[in-house]
């Protein structure tokens, strides 16, 4: 027996971010260190090709305003 399914692309709209958190750029680095140190252990591979990026992507949803580590 075939399921019937119609994809239906109306019911899947633009992504809006209501809701857009701000970190300061310091918790960006920390948190990023803080992931370095496990990919360190976890996936050695992946801290490797990590290592030495200037550029820390983040998603959409942060804010990145200038600031130290939060407390």
């Amino acid at each position: 027996m075939r399921r019937e399914y119609r994809f239906d692309a109306s019911k899947i709209g633009n992504a809006r971010y209501e809701n857009i958190m701000t970190v300061t750029k310091g918790q960006i680095e920390y948190e990023f260190s803080h992931l370095m140190n496990k990919l360190k252990v976890r996936d050695p591979e992946r801290h490797d090709r990590l290592t030495g990026s200037a550029d820390i992507k983040t998603n959409r949803l942060f804010r990145i305003i200038p600031g130290k580590k939060e407390s």
